[in-house]
């Protein structure tokens, strides 16, 4: 299922001047008397319907309710704070930060980190684009720890890319292969 937001190809925490450029972009590219293709009517179609939808409050809000966490913003910061203690009480040392997050290290092995408070399709592509900039070597896995990931978010099984959401211990993607940084990642997983 297509998302407003993957509609409108913007970020959940769009602004509405976000939203209303997003929205002018996306018509001028499909709308049926510029774009002659079939298929450009019912994309324009679901456009307007995103950008109804997302550019009243009201209705934002009830649609975020259903997609979008619900948590006021100190307790995500909370559970993100929690999540930078957890990984320097299990022996991981801050190594560097980068632009795909923070990297950990233990025994020449090293972990890129990121923190962010919903994980939705466009964050996702955006931190996989950092990630394969970052991540060449192959001794560099990479996990976006998030206080929710987005059911429609999906990571190739073949790459040391994950993400674990923090609030219900849900992990997406392949499983972390290597032992360090599986001892790692288990410290947030959630007995079940």
């Amino acid at each position: 299922m297509t998302t407003h937001y993957q509609e409108l190809e913007i970020a959940h925490t769009a602004t509405p001047d976000q939203i209303q450029r997003a929205y002018r972009t996306l018509a001028r590219r499909f709308h049926p008397d510029r774009n002659p293709e079939p298929s450009a009517l019912a994309r324009m179609t679901r456009i307007n319907a995103a950008y109804q939808c997302l550019i009243d409050p009201a209705d934002r809000r009830q649609y975020d309710a259903r997609f979008v966490i619900a948590e006021p913003g100190p307790l995500r910061e909370a559970i993100l704070e929690a999540a930078r203690d957890t990984l320097t009480r299990t022996g991981w040392a801050l190594d560097s930060h980068g632009p795909a997050g923070t990297v950990y290290a233990v025994d020449g092995r090293r972990l890129s980190v990121s923190y962010v408070d919903v994980l939705g399709v466009v964050e996702c592509h955006r931190w996989v684009s950092a990630c394969r900039r970052f991540t060449a070597a192959p001794d560099v896995a990479a996990v976006c720890l998030a206080c929710r990931v987005l059911d429609e978010v999906e990571l190739d099984e073949s790459r040391l890319f994950a993400a674990l959401d923090l609030v219900s211990s849900r992990w997406v993607g392949p499983p972390v292969p290597e032992p360090f940084h599986r001892v790692l990642c288990e410290a947030f997983r959630v007995a079940g």
